[in-house]
């Protein structure tokens, strides 16, 4: 339903701390707000899949690695998969398994290892 909708989108800009630019049109955010309203609007859908090209590109090392934590476990809560393309190595650590492209060629999938305090 329409309120259910509504419901879940504002639940998503709160969570991403986005919920002062409900009323705010596109051209009215900064880059990396756009980027963070896009990853709300995904997560809203409750996807099985979601498709993150470079998902932290507009956005600080800080507010980045809030993000990808909370794209992270959120897939890991809804047993979402999520496929990420990145040249940043610290979005790739947060990935289970990292596949890399040289030259056209895909490498063997990698996985990954935990990070300090098991956070990934």
């Amino acid at each position: 339903s329409y309120q259910q909708a509504t419901d879940m989108a504002v639940l998503w800009l709160e969570r991403l701390g986005l919920r002062q630019l409900a009323q705010q049109r596109p051209g009215e955010m900064s880059g990396g707000q756009m980027q963070r309203i896009a990853i709300a609007r995904a997560l809203a859908a409750q996807p099985a899949v979601i498709f993150a090209d470079e998902p932290t590109g507009a956005l600080d090392q800080t507010t980045g690695h809030e993000i990808m934590s909370i794209l992270m476990r959120t897939a890991r809560q809804t047993g979402a998969a999520v496929v990420v393309v990145t040249h940043d190595s610290n979005v790739a650590a947060f990935c289970d398994a990292t596949v890399t492209m040289r030259d056209g060629r895909l490498s063997s999938p990698q996985q990954s290892q935990p990070t300090a305090g098991g956070a990934r």
